[in-house]
């Protein structure tokens, strides 16, 4: 059927001899091709045309952020502050603070850094301050034990009755207060320092009295513009005891003697930008540099600026090119009243406002290791209208980067009381993180998010113990990464202003954020004579 026997094993002898040759022959080509290749990639890569190594350690950006980087520019930071009398403030070592991030992205040689200089006015004292309980008893407090001078107090010997107008923050609060007399009020409550000082400055006070509201500290505060009367805050203990006083007595007078000078300071913003991506849609992600004269400013707000530094370094290391402009911004003079971001914007304002419309948006970043954590996104939804759909954007990025790394979030203030505020009042959405200042944690978030409950976020807040060893690490990385994951996607990002302002979903994202806030209610009715406890950040 098959034919001769010995014509069949002729035919498969000879297949077999066939195929051989063809695999020997494919081998050979094989071989030599792979020879040259290694010899061509091997030349390129002894003229450092394909870095091997860089291609083998490729990372992503969010995947750049280390620890151990972020960690060496605070241990920079501290060095600082360690020579200029424990303090990064202005006219202490705040040029230095500036001179180390330039050397840092200098070095990269990939972006367009500007020093802009500017000039503030600071107040000063020239003699310690006096401050003593005249009526019902005559006794005199301790500096710094029982009572601090406020930042743009004036200079003043007010002896006067002493009136409890609650938080200070409403006109309902000083409708009983009469004028030129000294107002005690709680440290928090619904606005910031600066409003209080605002109000009592309406309503004739002589004198300005701030209870800390946290009884574990005696806190550092600023009222952010000068004021025409003595102002202190006092320890919550010491608080209490007027209060009882003022209802049981009926009277308390107290003295208060402080001389103050006003100075000019020059001082600097430093912006760095990408030499590459659309300037028509720039982001502009800040931090502030600077720190109170109390303290080294190492979690406020060496914290931000470390990760906005080192973002900046990994974006350059990567060679990274964004389809928007990204500038990384270092503010001054947060802690004399935004008015490093203030003058940024302001000169935009005035001189450029072309310019100005070509900032998309801007992040922001302070105070983001506090000890004592939460993890706080900034309320875009609370925004104003103009800028409530791309400020709502920018805070799904964030909430979406936790929700990835199943961890919890809970929404802040969103109010203007850090740099964004001079952005948002000119209608540029915003967004940013947060992880606590002088509020006092709950027992619902020591339960979400771990510490001690009863306690500041951070206890060294705006004190000489704000140094390296007031960081918490877990939270540090996390909000840096957070940070570098939603800076790329929205630089990123083509048709960016599309993208803030997709209506459907702002409208999805708007109504989920409504319903669920609907049904809650305050766990707590607070009487006028007991603090409610809010973010103190608002008294920054």
């Amino acid at each position: 059927m098959f034919g001769d026997g010995e014509n069949i094993s002729y035919t498969q002898d000879d297949g077999k001899k066939k195929r051989y040759q063809i695999a020997g022959t494919i081998f050979i080509v094989v071989t030599l091709l792979m020879f040259i290749g290694f010899v061509i990639f091997g030349c390129l890569y002894a003229v450092n045309v394909i870095n091997w190594t860089e291609i083998s350690n490729k990372k992503t950006l969010v995947e750049s952020i280390e620890l151990s980087n972020l960690l060496n520019h605070l241990t920079e930071l501290q060095k600082i502050a360690d020579q200029n009398s424990d303090s990064r403030a202005i006219n202490l070592g705040f040029n230095d603070s500036v001179s180390y991030i330039e050397s840092q992205l200098k070095a990269l040689n990939r972006y367009d850094i500007q020093i802009q200089p500017f000039v503030v006015t600071q107040r000063e004292e020239t003699e310690d301050p006096i401050f003593r309980q005249v009526d019902p008893e005559e006794i005199t407090y301790k500096l710094n034990i029982d009572f601090r001078t406020i930042e743009y107090l004036n200079s003043g010997n007010v002896q006067e009755e002493t009136y409890f107008v609650g938080d200070g923050c409403d006109q309902s609060n000083w409708d009983e207060f009469p004028s030129n007399k000294i107002a005690i009020m709680w440290s928090n409550g619904t606005c910031a320092v600066r409003d209080k000082g605002i109000l009592a400055e309406k309503n004739n006070a002589t004198g300005f009295v701030l209870i800390n509201s946290n009884p574990n500290t005696l806190s550092s505060y600023n009222l952010k513009q000068p004021v025409s009367f003595p102002a202190i805050s006092i320890t919550y203990n010491l608080g209490i005891q007027f209060l009882e006083e003022i209802e049981v007595n009926d009277t308390l007078v107290l003295n208060i003697q402080t001389s103050t000078i006003d100075l000019l300071s020059d001082t600097m913003n430093l912006i760095a930008c990408s030499k590459d991506g659309d300037e028509n849609e720039t982001i502009i992600q800040g931090s502030h540099l600077d720190s109170v004269p109390a303290g080294p400013g190492i979690n406020d707000n060496g914290s931000g600026s470390a990760a906005n530094l080192e973002v900046a370094i990994q974006w350059a290391k990567l060679k990274l090119t964004p389809v928007n402009k990204i500038c990384f911004a270092f503010w001054s003079a947060e802690e004399l009243g935004l008015k490093g971001s203030r003058y940024f914007v302001g000169d935009l304002v005035e001189n450029n406002p072309e310019e100005l419309k070509k900032i998309a948006l801007n992040l922001n970043m302070d105070m983001i290791a506090s000890p004592n954590y939460f993890r706080g996104i900034y309320n875009g939804y609370e925004a104003a209208e103009p800028i409530r759909a791309g400020s709502s954007r920018i805070t799904q990025l964030y909430e979406s980067y936790f929700i990835g790394i199943d961890q919890p979030t809970d929404l802040t203030e969103f109010d203007g009381r850090s740099d964004y505020g001079p952005f948002i009042e000119n209608n540029i959405p915003a967004g940013g993180l947060f992880t606590g200042a002088e509020k006092i944690k709950t027992m619902e978030e020591r339960t979400r998010y771990g510490g001690v409950a009863g306690a500041s976020y951070d206890t060294c807040y705006h004190q000489a113990c704000d140094s390296t060893f007031n960081i918490n690490y877990e939270v540090f990385i996390e909000m840096s990464r957070a940070s570098a994951t939603v800076v790329q996607e929205l630089a990123m990002q083509a048709n960016l202003d599309n993208y803030l302002n997709d209506k459907d979903n702002f409208k999805s994202h708007y109504q989920q954020y409504r319903r669920s806030i609907q049904d809650k209610k305050p766990k707590c009715n607070f009487s006028p004579e007991y603090p409610k406890i809010i973010d103190h950040d608002l008294d920054r």
